[in-house]
């Protein structure tokens, strides 16, 4: 299981800035906030995520006891 974050979202783009804390990344909107007057920041949590795997490896159990010579 992954550890949950939280990016802000300004007008500009993409978020960059990945918060351990909802709490780190509201202060880090509000600050944002305050130095653009009118532009809207919005606080993203993450919920889920997923991976495509191509390969995946499966372990063999022996049937007999292996010899070491």
């Amino acid at each position: 299981m992954k550890k949950k974050f939280w990016m802000v979202l300004g007008p500009m783009g993409q978020p960059v800035v990945r918060h351990d804390s909802e709490y780190e990344a509201r202060a880090e909107a509000e600050r944002l906030a305050r130095s653009r007057t009118g532009q809207e920041f919005v606080v993203l949590e993450s919920v889920a995520s997923c991976t495509k795997r191509d390969v995946h490896w499966n372990e063999m159990v022996a049937t007999t006891p292996r010899e070491f010579v």
